[in-house]
């Protein structure tokens, strides 16, 4: 550009760099020349320079003020008149002069160029329809948050997460080896990884449910993906229940009926079981293993279904009962009334609302039963997110009186009732 060269020369050799400076950061604000910059406490070099430049006296100035637009205007008046303010900064500076809503706007262009370019890399694969519903709202700003990080590690990860969800197993398979199966490493999907917090959301996505909150839930959301986790210690106490595979009766819980024994079942041993039958329309489902081997000793003419959680019920718990809902007509529950019983009582409430019948869940149970075990508020606090309306009454009398009333103090009234 005619004279640029001239024009860098003259102001580069006065002290133009704090002046430049604040204009760039009022255009960068604005987009446009508008509005005024101060130059506090300038030297003899800044008066002078801006008094020439400007043709005012700012000698005596303790501070100078300058009008962007008449900064402009009087450069229309030199012999850099045919040299945009604008070049001049962007000369001056080595680098480009953009405001900041333009910025934004590219970095939204770019940013949901990214989440095209991956879109149709997946384009005819069951990952697909399921991106584009997390890109409707960027997976409440998870996606925004870790491009912000690094976009090249979260393509690899979304890469990784559909290779995955494109080649879920048709059977049951443990997840390490279904990992190291599909993208080379059987940590590869572990919870803290990006690669499985992604494969996760897009699990959830294709149920429309929402993204599991703890790692029952997430067990849970792979267990429906026939992936398992956890399969070992994932496990539920029973009693006189028949189990069903595709091929027959399962032979091992056919040995414990036969034998009228109790056996540990695991998620691995749940997950090829497609049906169960009992002698009774009801179950009865319990917190403690105390209270399991006294029912069963108590109950030990009858068959009468029995199943133990051990305390917060882990997927193996969820996969039995919902079994035994389809054979049973109610589901009885009984357990510790402690803010931690009662969630449990809460969970499968909610989770089964038809089935579950819960037993001494009542103030008079409480009252009759109750310990000298006094609640801290950080406990009494997990009873405030309860959903099951039927166990707000005894919430509020657990609030009251701060103690607990267990379920081992009860027996003889479960007995009676079963």
């Amino acid at each position: 550009m005619e004279n640029l060269e001239e024009c860098m020369k003259y102001f580069q050799e006065r002290p133009y760099q704090r002046i430049f400076y604040k204009m760039r950061k009022k255009y960068e604000s604005y987009g446009k020349w508008e509005g005024n910059i101060m130059l506090e406490n300038p030297t003899q070099e800044e008066k002078q320079a801006l008094s020439g430049f400007m043709k005012e006296d700012y000698h005596k100035n303790k501070s100078i003020t300058i009008s962007l637009k008449k900064f402009e205007a009087r450069l229309q008046e030199t012999r850099f008149s045919a040299i945009p303010l604008k070049t001049i900064l962007e000369t001056y500076d080595g680098k480009p002069l953009v405001s900041k809503k333009a910025k934004e706007e590219q970095e939204r262009n770019e940013e949901e160029q990214f989440y095209q370019e991956i879109l149709q890399e997946n384009k005819d694969t069951p990952s697909y329809s399921v991106l584009e519903g997390l890109w409707q709202d960027k997976a409440n700003h998870f996606f925004k948050r870790h491009y912000g990080k690094n976009k090249e590690n979260l393509r690899t990860a979304i890469q990784q997460a559909c290779i995955c969800f494109n080649q879920l197993p048709e059977q049951k398979m443990k997840l390490p080896v279904f990992s190291a199966n599909r993208i080379k490493s059987p940590h590869g999907l572990d919870r803290n990884t990006l690669t499985g917090q992604i494969f996760t959301r897009l699990l959830a996505e294709n149920r429309k449910q929402k993204v599991p909150r703890d790692t029952e839930e997430l067990a849970e959301l792979y267990f429906q993906n026939n992936l398992l986790v956890d399969d070992v210690s994932n496990m539920v106490l029973c009693k006189n229940i028949r189990a069903y595979t595709t091929k027959g009766e399962h032979l091992a819980w056919k040995g414990f009926w036969d034998e009228k024994e109790a056996m540990q079942a695991t998620l691995e041993n749940l997950s090829k079981i497609v049906e169960v039958k009992t002698d009774y329309e009801y179950a009865l489902v319990m917190e403690n293993p105390a209270v399991f081997t006294a029912i069963a000793d108590c109950l030990k003419e009858k068959r009468v279904p029995l199943v133990c959680t051990y305390g917060q019920v882990k997927l193996s718990g969820i996969v039995l009962i919902k079994l035994l809902t389809k054979s049973c007509k109610t589901i009885f529950y009984s357990g510790d009334m402690d803010p931690e019983g009662i969630q449990i009582a809460d969970r499968l409430k909610t989770r089964f609302p038809n089935a579950i019948q819960l037993i001494g869940f009542d103030p008079d149970t409480y009252y009759e039963n109750l310990s000298q075990v006094t609640l801290s508020e950080e406990r009494l606090h997990k009873l405030d997110s309860l959903q099951s309306e039927e166990l707000l009454a005894i919430a509020k009398i657990v609030k009251q009186y701060k103690r607990a009333s267990y379920e081992e103090l009860k027996i003889e009234k479960i007995c009676t009732i079963i």
